[in-house]
């Protein structure tokens, strides 16, 4: 549980922080608009927000397993320092439902992105932005 939510909190930050400014900004962009509140701009602000709260729920999710986020203090040699209770196990898994929304969300960040056209000139396809 604590690697899926590690999985879930890290390419979320990945995919909009790093990778959001060229894929959803542009590669051709200003580069003042080329960066995280860039990405915000173009998809706007309820998408960003839903980003914010499923990257909260993972990182809750790997504190209530874990310790904390990051650099767990809950490993030992053969196992864990504890476990999780009914409550907890519960808990996290209602939380973790809701990553169901985030692809739900990829699709709309794509959809907010400049629209491309294509066309053939010749033998080689051209792509015009």
């Amino acid at each position: 549980m604590f690697n899926a939510a590690a999985f879930v909190h890290s390419h979320i930050a990945h995919f909009y922080a790093l990778a959001g400014p060229d894929f959803v900004v542009g590669p051709d962009a200003d580069p003042a608009k080329r960066n995280i509140l860039g990405v915000v701009e173009k998809v706007g602000i309820p998408i960003a927000g839903e980003v914010l709260k499923h990257r909260a729920i993972a990182q809750d999710i790997q504190i209530m397993v874990g310790g904390r986020s990051t650099h767990p203090v809950w490993t030992l040699p053969g196992g864990v320092s504890k476990g999780i209770t009914e409550e907890q196990r519960k808990e996290i898994i209602e939380k973790a439902k809701s990553w169901r929304r985030i692809r739900e969300i990829l699709p709309e960040t794509f959809r907010r992105r400049r629209p491309q056209k294509q066309s053939v000139s010749g033998s080689h396809s051209v792509r015009h932005v």
